[in-house]
């Protein structure tokens, strides 16, 4: 079973996902293999992730056209944009991360100042920092898409040590609160941080310095 309070759980998801479904979840079922499965509420995703706290889970950070496959192909809406930086001793001594999560937290503030971007909230992963920035309106992807290409190309411009694998992946998955980081032993918890709960939900206006970084493509929205 999962240790965080089912509430919290639930309000955070309701913060980063579309208001409708379906939504999906991976879990790892062996060394390698990981399970796909879907949801059609926010309340029943948690609740079937719920029955998975002894190994790696992660929820998908959008909601999709049907329950046929995860892909970003298959996105039908986002309400969130993200970043993954890590911050434990193994990642900074290899030069892929910060020293600690509270280094990766201070980096991502000044990313934001540098940018006048509004302040992301946090998840303490278990080895790092995930920053959102939840929006107030669900977007398509294609809308998603171009804030998203800008977000990963002024993260790599300014010099933000993050997964670059991240930032534009439609379909992503992430660790939620409550779920357990289980690359190593001891597991630990992935915790929301307080933050997380007194910033946002943001317009995509609040978001607009990230287009002056995003590569010009063809057929989006304005």
């Amino acid at each position: 079973k999962m240790a965080s309070d089912r509430d919290v759980a639930i309000g955070f998801l309701s913060r980063v996902l579309p208001a409708e479904g379906p939504y999906s979840f991976r879990y790892r079922s062996g060394k390698t293999f990981m399970k796909l499965e879907f949801a059609n509420s926010i309340a029943q995703l948690w609740d079937s992730m719920s029955q998975h706290g002894g190994t790696d889970c992660f929820y998908s950070t959008a909601s999709f056209k049907g329950a046929a496959t995860a892909s970003a192909a298959n996105v039908r809406a986002k309400r969130v944009f993200y970043v993954d930086v890590e911050g434990d001793e193994k990642h900074f001594k290899s030069g892929e991360g910060y020293s600690s999560p509270s280094a990766a937290i201070k980096a991502i503030i000044e990313f934001c100042q540098a940018l006048t971007l509004p302040f992301p909230g946090f998840v303490l992963s278990g080895r790092g920092v995930h920053a959102y920035w939840p929006l107030n309106a669900d977007i398509s992807r294609d809308v998603w898409q171009r804030y998203a290409s800008g977000l990963k190309a002024a993260c790599k411009e300014k010099g933000l040590i993050m997964d670059p694998a991240v930032p534009a992946d439609a379909a992503r998955v992430l660790r939620c609160p409550g779920t357990f980081n289980c690359k190593s032993s001891p597991k630990v918890e992935v915790v929301v941080h307080p933050v997380f709960f007194t910033l946002g939900p943001y317009s995509l206006d609040q978001l607009a310095p990230l287009l002056a970084y995003a590569p010009e493509v063809q057929g989006l929205p304005a």
